[in-house]
């Protein structure tokens, strides 16, 4: 029988090797869900005591489908709000996305460093004036 600590260490695990790339992936969480969600049908016993805080049963096809999507943040969004996370952040604060691209472009402030000048930046200026 699986104890919720025992789902919590392997979900850590499959986290972090989903982390170790230079980009986030969700395959190892993915394969995780997968493989309860199969061991659920198979053999319930295994799970009896494992409830989410609410009592219910966990749902692990649930997560499964979750995290086999393209992005799961989005696709939660998505499935339980009906918009897109950025969507739902908008509606609750529009001043935040006000204006246009260009907009919000201009408003950023960008210090740019000041950097003595070599033999290279030099030529390069030199062929920009050309």
């Amino acid at each position: 029988m699986y104890t919720k600590e025992e789902i919590r260490k392997e979900f850590a695990t499959a986290k972090e090797k989903d982390l170790s790339g230079k980009t986030e992936t969700f395959v190892n969480r993915a394969a995780m869900m997968k493989k309860h969600m199969e061991e659920e049908r198979d053999m319930p016993e295994l799970y009896e005591s494992m409830e989410d805080r609410n009592g219910k049963p966990f749902n692990f096809a649930g997560l499964y489908e979750t995290y086999s999507s393209d992005n799961p943040k989005e696709y939660v969004f998505l499935k339980y709000y009906g918009m897109t996370y950025r969507e739902l952040w908008m509606k609750k604060d529009p001043k935040a996305f006000s204006g246009s691209t260009e907009d919000m472009i201009e408003n950023v402030s960008v210090e740019v460093p000041n950097v003595p000048k070599d033999d290279l930046s030099n030529i390069v200026e030199e062929m920009s004036e050309v």
